[in-house]
């Protein structure tokens, strides 16, 4: 059977990143997950398909998944098994942090964009799947070139 994953939220996640049968076979065990999937009462399936697997999504499709999200090279999909079965929307906003760094008791600060804004500290946004001090430090480091150390939230 297809490797997947049950999460705390009774949500199966599909991987087909070492699959190495055909699409008829893919499709049969497709089909017995969805089958399984409602037996034991799981309200989603979510599968990813990288660029090199959408030629699977019209099968998919035809099985009931709808499209959830595009990123980059990857295209998530859905399945809601139950009608009671929540489905997150896709992120509508971004995380920002700002680096407060202080040294010898003076804080840094940049000019921000424009002549007439005032100090502000170095900082920007979280890129998707960093984590939270290394944004601080990458943006610290672009903004003004200084290499810092992260302390705490």
């Amino acid at each position: 059977m297809l490797h997947h994953t049950v999460d705390s939220f009774n949500c199966v996640t599909l991987s087909l990143e070492s699959f190495m049968g055909t699409d008829d076979q893919l499709l049969t065990e497709l089909v017995a997950i969805i089958e399984v999937s409602r037996v034991k009462n799981r309200k989603l399936i979510w599968i990813t398909l990288q660029d090199a697997l959408t030629r699977l999504i019209p099968m998919c499709l035809e099985h009931g998944f709808t499209f959830h999200s595009c990123r980059g090279s990857a295209t998530r999909l859905v399945l809601k098994l139950r009608n009671d079965a929540y489905v997150p929307f896709s992120p509508t906003h971004t995380v920002g942090v700002g680096g407060f760094v202080l040294l010898n008791g003076q804080l840094l600060c940049v000019q921000g964009h424009g002549a007439s804004s005032s100090p502000k500290l170095p900082g920007g946004t979280v890129d998707l799947g960093e984590k939270i001090a290394d944004a601080v430090l990458r943006e610290v480091y672009e903004e003004t070139g200084i290499s810092c150390e992260f302390t705490s939230v």
